[in-house]
């Protein structure tokens, strides 16, 4: 499976992708954009199954992106990681009907239990 994990901080998009890699499934591709923009890019060059992405970001947000993917994509699973456990964000990451929603610090093994999930 392709997954793309966009945060515009690098340090939070790398960790992520490193703890993510520690899944050494065969057939993943794990990539990163800093941006809602970057994303649509990276989307013109690969499909993408799940996406795991913060919320507040400059440009557009997380909330926004996953709104778009999920009306043009459905199929497509969004896990939303972000630090802000603002009721207001959780109300509309349901009400889009994302997969999972994680509050940063997350345990590393909750996060690969979501992407895990995600697959299935």
């Amino acid at each position: 499976m392709n997954i793309l994990i966009i945060d515009d901080e690098p340090f939070i998009a790398n960790t992520v992708f490193f703890q993510l890699m520690e899944l050494n499934r065969e057939n993943d591709c794990y990539d990163i954009a800093f941006s809602a923009a970057q994303a649509r890019e990276c989307m013109k060059e690969k499909r993408y199954d799940i996406f795991v992405c913060d919320i507040v970001m400059p440009g557009e947000d997380g909330i926004c992106f996953a709104k778009w993917v999920l009306k043009n994509y459905p199929e497509r699973k969004i896990i939303f990681l972000t630090a802000h456990a603002d009721y207001e964000y959780m109300k509309q990451a349901i009400s889009i009907q994302s997969f999972d929603y994680i509050l940063q610090p997350a345990e590393k093994e909750e996060l690969k239990d979501a992407v895990e999930r995600a697959k299935k």
